[in-house]
């Protein structure tokens, strides 16, 4: 059971790593697209498999596998794990558009992660800045866009993050294998559990934002790192470490303190003069080559705005935690027990784990970590800069120290679940009551919450997504009918547009944000506006040209200029 877990992770791992390896590369040169993508994703994920799979061998044993009895109780914990994965999370991921999940989608989707994945499904590029956060890293979007290449729908969305989820449950079960060395069946048991607690269930029926993506890949170079002692998998870190930077700037310090412990323990075997055999300096160059193009957005960052992120994005940074710790909000509102208990929590958990010798000091430097790292993260305690006077923790932006703390939770008193465990096992009645029970607690949770809510289906949002006005004079009806033409749109959706006309040529002086020299305005054919706030659009060539009222509804304005 074990050796064919690990097997299906090996490929999900390489699958996910050859898709975004080959749309950073290929976004970058400007020629991602159906022909070249495809077979160069399907050779580079072939041979990330095989490579990953060469270098397995030493870092499977730090999973300190035990023998999974082979009873009526190991196989109904395996059973209603699987049941509950598929019938609350994956079934209704997959089926997004329809499922009650997609009955709220995500404004960020809308709003920026949808629409730079349809420019990279249209364009082939990932230059193209004046894109909605363009400058952001692209590795999420680059999943949702391969998908398109075979569905042409955007929905398959949801199938990324059910893929997405399931390797969420193998990594949380294999860092509790490796680390609580607990039995196979009982890690996945448990790992499905984390995956209903507090603040990550919500997080992951959250289908459109790329927050449980990077979860997966912080996770994953964890799991894959010298922590708690020296062994590791170089490859499995790389592809993680790729992963993760080409998804999200985050997990940065994190990775950073693994490497670190990479290097250190490297240092030391150099003194014992077995370097080579810990490294090989070979291993160590593949390595640098597998990771180099997730880092490829900072490079086009830097050539087409001459710095790493504009200087609107880094003033988000005062809106950190670290960066108002003399904010009297920070410790008065509602949420600042939250960030204390919190606090607290990782400080406890940090000791104890010093005195167990499977953690040790380095998954105490990790959590401790992880906790300054999401201490500098821009946006993590307020929303925006005009607004410091309002705490509202972004629990989100380290949704892997939240399972981190419970993983760490779940080692401590790994002893005492695996004694219970194995006296439940000795006892046949036991055996059986305990199936029973876990049968019984499956079918409550499904009804908790609620047949209709798991197994109901309603398009009702996903046509709204397609028509936010949802009406027969529609704007986006009028904007669909265009000619391949260049549209300056003020408060309408990108995403709507684009997925009723993508021939469309798309502006908006506001990306990317402050640097609106770099995309000077190009020639205007058409102006979209909704009067959300102004009676008429605030753009300056608004102003500076003539235009022709062509439609008008009681939601939108579509005017044409006047040549």
């Amino acid at each position: 059971m074990t050796q064919t877990l690990l097997k299906m992770y090996a490929m999900l791992v390489s699958t996910l790593f050859g898709i975004v390896f080959s749309a950073q590369i290929l976004s970058f040169l400007g020629f991602y697209n159906l022909i070249l993508a495809v077979p160069m994703t399907l050779l580079v994920s072939s041979l990330a498999y095989i490579i990953y799979q060469r270098f397995s061998d030493t870092w499977h044993k730090t999973l300190n596998q035990h023998q999974m009895p082979s009873n009526l109780l190991s196989k109904t914990v395996i059973c209603v794990s699987i049941a509950l994965v598929f019938l609350i999370f994956v079934q209704r991921m997959i089926l997004w558009g329809k499922s009650t999940l997609g009955f709220i989608i995500s404004p960020d989707f809308i709003g920026y992660h949808g629409v730079k994945a349809l420019q990279l499904y249209y364009t082939g590029s990932a230059w193209d800045l004046s894109v909605p956060y363009g400058q952001y890293p692209f590795g999420y979007e680059s999943l949702i866009a391969f998908g398109m290449f075979f569905t042409g729908d955007i929905r398959v969305t949801g199938i990324v993050h059910a893929l997405t989820f399931i390797l969420l449950w193998l990594t949380i079960a294999f860092l509790l294998l490796r680390y609580a060395r607990l039995s196979t069946d009982v890690c996945l048991l448990l790992a499905l559990g984390i995956c209903f607690m507090p603040i990550i269930f919500p997080q992951l029926m959250n289908v459109g934002k790329n927050d449980v993506l990077s979860t997966v890949l912080i996770l994953m170079a964890i799991l894959h790192a010298p922590v708690g002692d020296e062994r590791f998998h170089p490859i499995g870190l790389a592809f993680a470490t790729m992963l993760s930077l080409a998804t999200k700037s985050t997990g940065v310090v994190v990775l950073f303190y693994l490497w670190g412990l990479v290097m250190l323990y490297w240092g030391l075997h150099w003194r014992k003069g077995t370097w080579r055999e810990y490294l090989h300096p070979l291993v160590f160059l593949l390595v640098i080559v597998l990771m180099f193009p997730g880092g490829l957005w900072v490079i086009r960052n830097y050539l087409v705005m001459g710095e790493l992120v504009t200087s609107e994005i880094s003033e988000f940074f005062y809106t950190s935690i670290i960066a108002n710790l003399d904010n009297p909000t920070l410790y008065n509102s509602a949420d600042s027990r939250s960030l204390q208990f919190a606090f607290i929590l990782i400080l406890g958990l940090s000791i104890a784990s010093l005195f167990y010798r499977q953690l040790r000091w380095q998954w105490a430097g990790l959590l401790l970590v992880i906790t300054f790292s999401f201490a500098i993260t821009p946006l993590s305690a307020y929303l925006t800069l005009l607004d410091l006077d309002y705490l509202d923790v972004q629990w989100r932006f380290v949704l892997y120290g939240v399972v981190a703390v419970w993983v760490t939770g779940i080692i401590l008193i790994a002893p005492i679940i695996n004694r219970l465990y194995s006296w439940v096992n000795e006892q046949i009645i036991l055996r059986r009551i305990m199936s029973a029970l876990l049968i019984t607690a499956g079918i409550g949770l499904v009804l908790a919450i609620g047949v209709d809510d798991i197994f109901s289906y309603d398009a009702t949002q996903w046509e709204k997504v397609i028509d936010p006005e949802l009406q027969d004079n529609s704007i986006y009806d009028e904007l669909s009918l265009l000619e391949p033409s260049t549209v300056y749109l003020e408060n309408i959706s990108w995403l709507s547009v684009w997925m009723n006309n993508p021939d469309l040529v798309i502006t908006e002086l506001r990306y990317p944000l402050g640097r609106s020299e770099i995309y000077p305005i190009p020639d205007i054919d058409y102006l979209a506006f909704s009067p959300r706030f102004f009676d008429e659009p605030l753009a300056p060539i608004y102003q500076t040209y003539e235009w022709e009222l062509i439609f008008q509804s009681s939601t939108a304005s579509l005017y044409q200029r006047v040549r």
